[in-house]
């Protein structure tokens, strides 16, 4: 039967113990004692006339009752307790997995030791759940063993930006049943104070001050390759760091910057000559995780366009044609990846994806001013379209798996058309020649923007870019990809790098996501560099500590539990009576000295 004590705070009675050693060292001054004879001196001990004193250790009835007397009073105060055999309680623990947690990571294994040992005096029998905030993830642990629930944290990844943390805790909910004890462990304290479902939050956190790069771009900016960053100083005090960049082959010399509390400071310089891969780094700090934020220079996959119409559909539309990146004119004979029509109806089908203008036959129709109404789309958001002047043709009717996207009236202006092979059509009941103003809109070279944007991502090629930790990939792969590795460069302890491969397969591509912490990775298909990327901090806000905090365990739920699954110790009236024993034996001895 386990042996529990609801008082801990009782043994501190024991300290009674040398104080009484210390007090039986001292000699008790000397009596003048008057004799009548002289011949009783050599039958005296020579004592001291001086006061107490320290002298040899004399052994004494007396002294084993009071060392007695204490320990039962120190057994009686501490409230021993008996858990009941077969007593059983479940406990779960959901830790919040957001990257800002890697902070306190040593923080969470000692205080997790320390109160999964106080939850183990509960019951008998405890079974543990220790799962992660984010349900995609398996469970850290389940069982009844402490030591693999302590040692299942060596696998705990912080590296998420913030979610909501209800899902998980309802199926942690669900997992211990309504007896069970939920806890959310975590940095600080819960936004409103309260967390979405009946759970405990238990904080490991403490504040911290923090400097960290918060943002970081890089692009061609009027013939030169420029990056820039975003430092923010995270802290209510002034604080000051080196900063300095690093490449493959060379680090620039490190230079002071100095902020003030909650300022952000830009840094900015051009990519050294023949570099498309560098690191921002700080100073470090307390949390390391936001002082270094790789780049590459990005470099967008092509694509090759093609005009199919009139020579003035092409001069209408050759304003915005200039503002496409990376797009070229696709050669006589070459695959073409997006192209502009004019015509009066759609017949074939795509062999890639096609922005198609409905074709006005009579110039004579009367201009009309449109009341535009836009569906909900990534494509239409936050798009105006109500200075609209346009001919009406005759529409092409929309079909039965088609999306519209913008109306006027009943009648459908523009929609999207989806065609085999992944291949997309926009198609738009306008006439971009017609005396109207769709080509002087700023929706309508925005719509087309987006358009091309989402045919240069759907197109399976290789590309440079950045992303932010966690963030999707998206990856499109060629239709017989086999090969299929992740090589993500981590940094080690001597300033060096290691490669971590991982390989995928074709379900795990189209789930992978950019690597946390930031990092350099490449993804490689088939022999061939595929996705050349490094991956920033996700969310600057996962960089402010100054609210963390320490939340304890709560004593009073823990006393509760305890004394349900357990019984006081029976023999404690036993014990009272010895101590009142003891207690005046102890006065007895003293009597006769």
């Amino acid at each position: 039967m386990q042996l529990i004590f609801a008082n801990p705070a009782g043994w501190w009675t024991l300290l009674g113990l040398p104080a009484l050693v210390i007090i039986h060292l001292f000699q008790r001054r000397s009596k003048q004692v008057l004799i009548s004879t002289m011949f009783l001196f050599d039958r005296l001990e020579v004592e001291s006339r001086a006061g107490r004193r320290i002298e040899r250790w004399r052994n004494s009835r007396m002294f084993w009752w009071q060392v007695l007397a204490i320990l039962l009073l120190a057994w009686l105060l501490s409230e021993p307790r008996w858990v009941v055999a077969g007593t059983r309680q479940r406990v779960a623990f959901v830790i919040d997995s957001v990257i800002s947690m890697e902070a306190f990571r040593t923080d969470v294994q000692k205080g997790l030791a320390r109160d999964t040992a106080t939850l183990a005096r509960g019951a008998a029998h405890t079974e543990w759940l220790l799962m992660e905030s984010d349900l995609a993830r398996p469970p850290l642990y389940q069982g009844d063993d402490r030591s693999a629930l302590l040692a299942a944290l060596n696998n705990w990844e912080p590296n998420l930006g913030s979610r909501d943390p209800g899902p998980a805790l309802r199926t942690a909910r669900a997992a211990v049943g309504n007896d069970g004890l939920l806890y959310f462990l975590t940095y600080r304290l819960p936004a409103d104070g309260q967390l979405p479902v009946e759970a405990h939050p238990l904080a490991y956190g403490r504040p911290l001050d923090n400097v960290g790069v918060v943002g970081a771009s890089a692009d061609l900016h009027e013939g030169q390759l420029l990056w820039q960053a975003l430092v923010h100083n995270f802290s209510n005090s002034p604080q000051q760091r080196n900063w300095w960049i690093e490449t493959d082959t060379q680090r620039a010399p490190p230079q002071a910057l100095e902020l003030a509390p909650g300022e952000t400071k830009t840094l900015q310089g051009v990519f050294p000559p023949g570099a498309d891969h560098l690191t921002i780094a700080l100073d470090a700090d307390s949390f390391s995780l936001d002082d270094r934020a790789p780049l590459v220079l990005p470099k967008a996959k092509p694509l090759t366009i093609a005009v199919q119409g009139p020579d003035d559909f092409a001069k209408s539309l050759a304003p915005v044609l200039q503002m496409l990146t990376d797009a070229q004119p696709a050669a006589i004979g070459q695959t073409t990846d997006l192209e502009f029509s004019l015509g009066s109806m759609l017949t074939t089908p795509l062999s890639g994806s096609q922005i198609f203008f409905n074709q006005v036959m009579d110039a004579s129709l009367p201009i009309t001013r449109g009341v535009p109404a836009l569906e909900p789309s990534a494509l239409m958001d936050g798009l105006n379209w109500s200075g609209l002047l346009y001919q009406r043709p005759n529409l092409i009717a929309m079909r039965a798996k088609d999306t519209a996207l913008l109306w006027d009236a009943n009648e459908p202006l523009i929609f999207i058309r989806p065609e085999p092979q992944g291949a997309q059509l926009l198609v738009l009941n306008l006439d971009p020649r017609a005396p109207d103003n769709i080509t002087r809109l700023p929706a309508f070279v925005l719509l087309v923007n987006r358009f091309v944007e989402d045919v240069r991502h759907r197109k399976p090629a290789p590309e440079r870019a950045n992303f932010l930790s966690g963030q999707p990939l998206n990856l499109i792969l060629p239709s017989q990809a086999h090969n299929i590795h992740l090589v993500v460069s981590v940094p080690d302890a001597k300033g060096g790098t290691t490669k971590r491969d991982t390989i995928l397969t074709a379900t795990t591509a189209a789930q992978v996501q950019a690597p946390s912490p930031p990092a350099f990775f490449t993804v490689n298909v088939d022999g061939q560099l595929w996705v050349d990327g490094a991956s920033l901090f996700p969310n600057p806000q996962a960089s402010d500590f100054r609210d963390a905090a320490s939340i304890p365990l709560s004593s009073a739920d823990q006393i509760q539990r305890e004394q349900a699954n357990s019984h006081p110790d029976n023999l404690a009236p036993l014990w009272l009576l010895l101590l009142l024993g003891a207690l005046l034996a102890s006065w007895y001895e003293a009597g006769k000295t």
